[in-house]
């Protein structure tokens, strides 16, 4: 308890990282945009309530939106790797070995996410802070306090150090998802239970699987978030939420954090149908935003805006 109350607010020590791509650092001319002008609406709502914050895209050199003023750009790796679905699973992998050195010194935690993803930033700052309450040695070893889904990853200093930031053992893990993976008798819903210790179950037989069962993209070996899920199992990393997102979710295709009782509570949002239509602009949606929203995905900047009014009427 000492050690928490000794602690400056997270909103000091949290940096995050957005993986962007080209077309959503341009201007959106005329509206009905699918990802230009997302950044731009980024810096415009969420962003602002944020100390530090970096965008990681795949040009070597891009000028971010005016309203990102004092933001970094950094470039994901040398080559890029926005060009389809596939090689866009790369890019959180090179995003992560970058992480440790784009922060500030002093940031504890990290947040990594996307481009069409809305925050609530004070609620990003409160639901870590009841981490922190509820798991007063959260800092004493790797931890990881998100979703394994790639909007949603939340993790501490130490888990980025030993698993996602560390190049020999992810190099090592990632070998190893591989040879998983590769299994053909490999039951496609179901891990290897003597590997994963039956916690979780993931993606099997020649062509992967999202942790949550569903397919990868196109043609890529594995998924970004499947390889960060099964790196912080072999790991040893200590989960906030050890049963989501298989149980945890809800209507609307929700993911609650933290499953376990009496650590706050936050609600992620997905729009699953996004495939079929363009991204789900939020200000289309009359009901109440719900008093946990914590993070709406696949949004486009329309929308972002639109949540970042209406939960400031709310406040």
């Amino acid at each position: 308890a000492a050690a928490v109350a000794a602690r400056r607010p997270v909103a000091e020590r949290l940096f995050v990282a957005v993986e962007v791509e080209a077309a959503a650092l341009e201007a959106c001319a005329g509206g009905g945009c699918r990802a230009a002008g997302l950044v731009e609406a980024q810096c415009d709502t969420w962003v602002r309530g944020l100390k530090a914050v970096a965008f990681f895209g795949d040009e070597r050199d891009a000028a971010l939106p005016a309203a990102c003023a004092g933001r970094a750009y950094r470039p994901c790796a040398e080559a890029n790797l926005g060009g389809d679905l596939s090689s866009a699973q790369l890019k959180r992998e090179h995003l992560h070995l970058q992480l440790l050195g784009a922060a500030p010194a002093d940031a504890d935690w990290f947040v990594t996410t996307e481009q069409d993803v809305w925050w609530h930033a004070a609620r990003l700052h409160a639901y870590l802070e009841a981490i922190e309450h509820k798991f007063p040695d959260a800092h004493a070893a790797p931890f990881f306090a998100g979703g394994y889904e790639g909007p949603f990853l939340v993790m501490n200093r130490r888990f980025v150090e030993a698993v996602v930031g560390n190049a020999t053992f992810v190099d090592r893990c990632r070998a190893a998802l591989l040879e998983f993976l590769a299994q053909p008798h490999v039951h496609p819903h179901k891990g290897d239970k003597g590997d994963t210790g039956g916690k979780r179950r993931l993606g099997g037989r020649a062509k992967c699987h999202r942790a949550d069962g569903s397919s990868c993209a196109a043609e890529a070996p594995y998924n970004n978030d499947l390889l960060v899920r099964w790196c912080a199992q072999r790991s040893g990393a200590r989960d906030a939420n050890p049963e989501c997102p298989r149980k945890c979710r809800q209507a609307f295709a929700a993911l609650e954090l933290p499953c376990a009782p009496g650590a706050g509570g936050a609600l992620a949002l997905y729009n699953n149908g996004h495939h079929g239509a363009a991204p789900y602009p939020a200000s289309d949606y009359a009901g109440p935003l719900p008093g946990n929203l914590l993070a709406f995905h696949r949004v486009d900047a329309r929308g972002a805006r639109a949540l970042e009014n209406r939960s400031r009427a709310a406040a």
